[in-house]
């Protein structure tokens, strides 16, 4: 059975939808592209070993496939996820049954010209699309727009993970919007403006999210010490330069103190991606016994 697994949509250059057809026949392949192409960016392959190329190339959000070439690209990786629709030679008793039994998501009997291909790949793609805005709409948080805690901790574990297996140190940054609390029915404005200024101020690669209350985090993607270090000022130096009124602070703005946590690539033991995230956390908490709008630095022991 193909693997259906959510996977996230990709389109065309152009925003439109990509659909993969795969068909010896020719007649049936311009059949699919008249139908397809006024709505869809449709790559076409006669073969199935020219199916996996074309997937290496562009991954399909849909996949439309003669029954005959299922079964020898349902193991081709570019093709993993994507959502597939059979082309059956006729309409037999029962064909549409022994599609989704094979992995389909449905079953259209040949030939396209009199089939109703164009409107269910439509509408195929139109949950794919509502599919993936749901999925990308549970991984947000609504009030600032970063990722929210669940999304970064999964993102946590995955760096992890890419640390141990190419054996590179890790970097979090654990920032917090000191006296956010003290702005009263301000507080949700400023906590948004913060989100965005330090979302302006890392990679793209970088992930941010809203962990908790007034703390946001950032996981730097192969960074180094230093550059965790440049980073992390850079942040304080952008939320000052807001200059948000703040009363009650000694500074008469709103600022923000970062923890910059560090874990060696050759640290292991128990749980060391929570031990990073514990202890950054736990060394924040303690920056407040200090002067606000500072840069702290954590280290996991081994």
């Amino acid at each position: 059975m193909l693997d259906r697994s959510a996977t996230p949509l990709r389109r065309a250059t152009d925003g439109r939808h990509r659909v993969l057809v795969v068909d010896e026949d020719p007649v049936e392949r311009d059949a699919m592209v008249a139908q397809l192409s006024g709505f869809a960016h449709v790559d076409v392959a006669p073969s199935a070993e020219a199916a996996l190329a074309q997937s290496e190339l562009a991954r399909p959000d849909l996949l439309v496939i003669d029954a005959a070439l299922l079964d020898a690209v349902r193991a081709g990786p570019g093709l993993a996820g994507v959502p597939v629709v059979v082309l059956m030679p006729r309409a037999q008793t029962g064909f549409e049954l022994r599609a989704i039994e094979r992995g389909a998501i449905d079953a259209i009997a040949k030939p396209v010209a009199q089939s109703p291909l164009r409107t269910r790949v439509r509408a195929h793609l139109r949950v794919r699309s509502l599919s993936s805005e749901l999925r990308a709409a549970a991984s947000i948080d609504a009030q600032t727009g970063l990722a929210n805690r669940r999304t970064f901790f999964r993102h946590l574990h995955e760096e992890h993970r890419r640390s141990v297996r190419e054996r590179l140190p890790m970097h979090l940054l654990l920032v917090e919007i000191d006296e956010l609390d003290a702005l009263g029915t301000r507080s949700d404005e400023v906590l948004s403006r913060v989100a965005t200024a330090v979302r302006q101020n890392v990679r793209e690669d970088d992930v941010v999210a809203r962990i908790d209350g007034a703390r946001i985090a950032v996981l730097l993607h192969e960074s180094t010490t230093r550059g965790a270090a440049i980073v992390a000022r850079r942040l304080r130096d952008a939320v000052s330069a807001l200059a948000i009124p703040h009363d009650t602070a000694s500074s008469g703005v709103v600022t923000i103190s970062v923890v910059i946590g560090h874990l060696a690539a050759s640290i292991d033991g128990a749980h060391p991606a929570a031990r990073l995230i514990d202890g950054t956390e736990h060394a924040l908490a303690q920056s407040k016994n200090g002067e606000r709008g500072q840069v702290w630095f954590y280290d996991v022991a081994s």
